[in-house]
Parts: structure tokens; sequence; C-alpha cells
């Protein structure tokens, strides 16, 4: 996001930077620079910490914008020409590497694309071989859909695709591509722009960063390709490059303010104003940060004020249950430039939040969730419930089906309810929670479904529908942007949508199952009350947290690294455990040692020493 989403911010803006000097160099390095490639009639790199490049086919260099000299031309207008520079990974100082913050920026200019050896053209890719050459540790592209992409491998079979709007690219034309992947700042964002030869911002997308989902990438000891994806056969980039630099900060460029916001959600709460708190930060001044917020009649706006390191408030009064509220935040900076959250924000556009009853159970959170293409984080997509009282049961699930899935025929649905904490997202009837169950489905409207089987939970849980169908399977999906309800579908080995598919929504009433005549024995205060065995190899962790709040409980090495997250979320009062077996978060085995188990409540911490014994 646990959220499990990466929040997608979207600007198609044209916007002339007032500054002095131009975007995108000429550079010189710095202690930052890890690789910086000029292109000046040679393949050195002016870091000095890897080799010069190696040529592949036919290239040549070239004058290209006037005040970057010389560039690289790489031949690919035929399948026959396979030209490409390759980067050796020098393991003595693993410059090439990228795994925490970087930055990563270079001028292109592709001539033609859209044959098969070059439908989607790749200016740099550091490719695998242990699992394959589409999982590389990074990649900047131009897709068959003429978006620009960036991406990287996280775990098997993980990767993360941050992409543009479609068809904002033109052949023959200098871009100047950057993406920031920042773990320094708080959230964790990734930034991705693109410029024009004329310094004027054409796009800029923000991310926030989740730290199992998205972090950190996954490193492979495979040279780096310019020019070339590493594997396949419709990678080559026919065109020219220049001024490719990547740095180990998070650097910063003239942008527009960046809003990193994760949405409200929905919401119990009658009682109480819903507070929108945001990041808002810019290389000079925020000028303003106002909430737009709609309650079914017009936009209304509330000037949000800072409250520290970057953060700005607003409020949006308490409302009635079953009031559906719109929202978004706007920005400006002391130039003028104006940016939104989410991007084009408006009618069309915008976050949303349900004022629910509390026996209502709903899967819209508020999310936006981007297109991830295959490999997508399975989680985000599928339908994710959290219950909403300490032991609850289903009671009656309703979907609503607006046309019938692609491909037709299909008239049987059949319903999961999987613990959260699954593998790959595919409903394994194993684990199910109940007997699935068989839905004729017969025409669109409100579906409901009465489940007969009595079940108690006190952790989140999954309610999938799954489409019977003789060939690909189909999901249920809660895309969360504007409203849009779709399906995803598993096709030739990876999870794709929300295109090809349908609409559709899913609510679920639960009934609470603590008696009023129940003792409730709540905690105090938040405390990690036990680990046990400890030593061991597989240690339970007992935690206490004395009301409903927002928790974290990770594990720390004795240098303060985070190794693991255990939990990051809401929990309702009450007494808990949990299990770590030794993994850490990217699925590797920690190694024998000493450790910390730390508990982070609202103004609590409470730590304890874990010995993991091998």
């Amino acid at each position: 996001m646990k959220r499990g989403y990466i929040i997608l911010t979207i600007g198609l803006l044209i916007v002339p930077l007032l500054v002095l000097g131009r975007i995108g160099g000429p550079y010189e390095s710095d202690e930052h620079t890890r690789l910086l490639m000029h292109f000046d009639s040679n393949l050195e790199d002016a870091s000095g910490l890897n080799p010069d490049g190696e040529l592949h086919g036919n290239a040549a260099f070239i004058p290209g914008l006037d005040w970057l000299n010389m560039c690289l031309y790489l031949d690919n207008d035929a399948p026959t020409d396979s030209s490409r520079v390759l980067i050796a990974d020098d393991p003595d100082t693993g410059a090439l590497d990228l795994y925490s913050t970087f930055t990563i920026e270079a001028w292109f200019n592709i001539l033609t694309k859209g044959e098969s050896w070059q439908t989607d053209p790749r200016v740099i890719a550091k490719p695998d071989t242990l699992y394959a050459w589409y999982c590389p540790n990074y990649w900047i592209q131009v897709t068959g859909g003429n978006e620009f992409s960036i991406g990287y491998f996280v775990r098997p079979w993980h990767w993360v695709d941050m992409r543009s709007p479609s068809d904002i690219f033109e052949l023959g034309t200098w871009y100047h591509f950057g993406f920031v992947y920042d773990t320094v700042t708080t959230p964790h964002t990734a930034i991705m722009f693109v410029h024009n030869e004329f310094d004027s911002l054409l796009y800029m997308g923000v991310w926030e960063l989740d730290p199992v989902d998205d972090e950190p990438p996954y490193v492979s000891d495979q040279p780096v390709n310019i020019g070339f994806g590493g594997g396949g056969n419709d990678s080559w980039l026919d065109g020219f490059i220049d001024e490719l630099r990547i740095s180990d900060i998070a650097r910063v460029f003239p942008l527009p303010p960046v809003i990193a916001h994760t949405p409200y959600g929905n919401t119990y709460n009658t009682t109480d104003p819903c507070t929108i708190s945001a990041k808002i930060t810019d290389e000079s001044v925020v000028t303003s940060a106002t909430l737009y917020y709609n309650l079914g009649a017009s936009w209304v706006t509330d000037d949000m004020e800072p409250t520290g390191d970057d953060y700005y408030d607003g409020l949006i009064p308490n409302q009635a249950t079953g009031t559906s509220i719109k929202y978004y935040i706007e920005a400006i900076d002391d130039s003028g430039e104006v940016v939104t959250y989410p991007g084009g924000a408006g009618d069309s556009s915008y976050c949303g939040i349900q004022v629910l009853p509390e026996s209502l159970l709903a899967s819209d959170d508020g999310m936006m969730m981007s297109s991830r293409g295959a490999f997508g984080t399975i989680n985000e997509k599928l339908t994710s419930m959290l219950v909403p009282e300490s032991e609850c049961t289903l009671v009656t699930c309703l979907a609503y089906i607006d046309s019938l899935v692609n491909p037709p025929g299909v008239d049987t649905l059949k319903l999961h309810i999987n613990p959260v904490d699954t593998t790959t997202g595919y409903p394994d009837e194993e684990n199910d929670i109940i007997t699935p169950i068989l839905i004729p489905v017969m025409s669109t409207g409100w579906l409901e479904t009465i489940v007969p089987e009595l079940f108690v939970t006190d952790e989140p849980f999954y309610v999938t529908y799954e489409f019977i169908t003789d060939g690909q399977p189909h999901f249920g999906q809660d895309v969360n942007r504007t409203y849009e309800r779709s399906f995803i579908r598993w096709t030739g080995g990876g999870w794709w949508g929300p295109r090809y598919c349908t609409d559709f929504f899913i609510r679920s009433v639960v009934k609470g199952q603590v008696g009023i005549e129940d003792e409730i024995n709540l905690p105090s205060y938040y405390h990690i009350s036990n680990i046990s065995p400890n030593p061991g190899k597989i240690v339970t962790i007992s935690y206490d947290i004395p009301r409903e709040s927002m928790v974290v409980l990770r594990i720390f090495d004795v240098s303060g690294r985070l190794v693991k997250t255990l939990w990051d979320g809401p929990k309702f009062a009450g007494n808990y455990t949990t299990t770590w077996d030794g993994v850490d978060n990217t699925g590797k085995t920690a190694p024998q040692g000493i450790y910390f188990c730390q508990l982070t409540g609202p103004k609590a911490v409470s730590t304890r020493k874990v010995v993991l014994m091998r």
C-alpha cells in the first residue's frame, strides 16, 4: 500500500521554467555521481567509478543539442543492426547498483519506433540473469503506447512500473527524462518528470513508495545496457542519447510543488471532522495550499494550515452516515506554478470518502491505483476489506455489476474469503476461511449473497469474487480512481487490468461477536509484553494496544537498519501475538545475532531485544 498501494499523481503540464541555466546539463562529476556519460566523441565515464563503455553495432558521435556538444547516435532502424553500449558492473565499486536513494536522468531523441524489434525501446537497463533479463535493477523506456516509463525489479515476480499518460511522446523530439527515488524524506517518494528541449515541463508524476511492495530495487551483477533492454527482441533504440547521469542522492530540479498524500479512506466517524493531511514540498516557497471538498452540491474550499516539516492540514466537517465526500488538494508556489492531488483534479478526478454505518464494511478506501502491468502488486489489485470491530463475522456480500465480464458467457461467480497474508493473491481454497460459495450471475445490477457459514476473525481479510471461465480466471478489483470499478485477469503469466474488463463494486455487511456482557480487559499502554523463545529460530511476539490506533511493529538490527515490518496499519484495542521467522523484508534469511523489536503507537514506543539463533 497495510496500504499496499502506490499513489500516483499525474499532471500533464506544459510549464516554461523561469530560471537561469538549462535543465539536464552539461554536468560535472561530484561525490554523488555514480555514472556520467557526456558522449563527447567517446564512451568515457566521467565519474571514474566504472569502465568505459563498450560499443556494439553501428554508432556515431554527432552534434546534438547545441549546449551539450556531441551526442551518441545508435543505429537500430533494421533488426540486424543491434547497436548498443555496455558498461561492465564493477564489483569493487558497485556504482551501477541502485537500491537506496538515487536519481537517473538522460536526454534522448528516438527517430523510429514501432517495428517488432523496437516497440519498447530502452534508454538504459541493467538486466538480470538469475530470474530473467526483464527483471532488471532498473530501466528507462518508451512503451508501445508512447508512454514514458521507469521501473525496477523488487523480488520474484514483482516489479514496479511507473508511467506517464499515453501518447505524449513524439518521434524526432529531444526529451530530458528524470527519475528521483527518495527514501530519506518521509514519506518515501518517487518522482518522474519529462522536459522538452526548451526546458518546458511536459509531465510530472509523484508516487508514495510502499516499504514492502516498492522498496528496495533488486540488485543484479549484469552490465548496464544503453539503447537496449539486455534481452528479448523489442527493446532496441534507434536514435540519440546524451548526458546520461546516475547519482546516489535525490537531486533537486526546478519543478512545481510536490504533493505527497495518503487518501483519507472511508470512515465510521460521524462526530469529528476529517483531517486531510499532505506533505507539500517545493524548491522555493509554497505560497498556498487549499483543500477542495464536495458534499454533493458544489466545491467548497478550506485553507490548509502548515503544521511543520512541510506538512499541511485541512478540515472537512463531520458528516452524517451515508454521505459521500469528494476532495482534492491544490498547491501553488511563488512562481505561480499550480499542482493538484490527484493530477487534473476536479469533477472527474478526486479522492473519495464514504461515511459508513458501523455495521457496513466497504471495499473502497479512497486510494488511487496506477497501471502496473504484468506481475504488478497482486494484493493492491484484489478487493481487500478490513474488519471494523475487534471480532466479527461476514453476514452478507453485495456485488454491483454494471456489465458482464469479458469474455462473454461468464455466468458463475465464486466467492472466496481469504486471509490477508497470501503469497500470490490468487484465492487458495485450502486457506479459505469459509467454503467457497458458487453464485449464478444472469444479469447486471446488485447481487446479494448470504454467507451462511459462521466465522470469527480479528484480522483483516480479503473478499474476492472469482469468475468461473473455461479460459483465464478473472477477479473482482476495486480500482478506486474516480469511483471506477473493474476486474483484473491472469493471462500469459501475469495480472492485467483494468482494461478488457467491466465495472464492479463490493460491499459487505458484518456483525460483531463481542457481547455486552463479555468482560474485556483492555491494556493501559502500548507494550511488547513478551518474546519467546528468546533466543530462538522462530520467535513469538506478544504486544498490547490500549486503544484503536495506527501502530507499527518492526524488527531492526543493531545498526538501526530496518529488517522486517511485521505490521503497519490500524489495530483495535487488545492483546495480540505474531511471529517472526527470521526472514527480512526482501525474503532473505536474516543472519544470527541481536535484533530489536519495536512497537510504535501515537506518542509511544516500546522496544525489546530479540536474539535470533540458527
